[in-house]
């Protein structure tokens, strides 16, 4: 793999657990939060997720509600300008 087909399938992947915020209210949540949580690990992932947040604002407003309501347990948040 190409050092640009790498930046490319980070990004690809950045842009999936972005937009699993979009499934909240589907059983299988819990479960695309796991499988997302694996990536985290690759270099240049959260920067790719940033830049991927960015591209959507509604994505951005989905993950500030799903993060409040999560608030009693320890789980992925958008704070601001941060995501963890």
């Amino acid at each position: 793999m190409t050092a640009q087909q790498g930046l490319r399938a980070v990004a690809a992947s950045a842009a999936r657990v972005a937009s699993v915020v979009k499934h909240r209210s589907e059983p299988g949540f819990a479960l695309l939060l796991q499988l997302a949580d694996r990536h985290f690990s690759d270099p240049g992932f959260e920067d790719a997720l940033t830049e991927s947040l960015r591209g959507e604002a509604t994505l951005i407003e989905l993950w500030v509600t799903w993060s409040a309501d999560q608030r009693w347990t320890p789980s992925a948040y958008v704070e601001g300008t941060e995501a963890g």
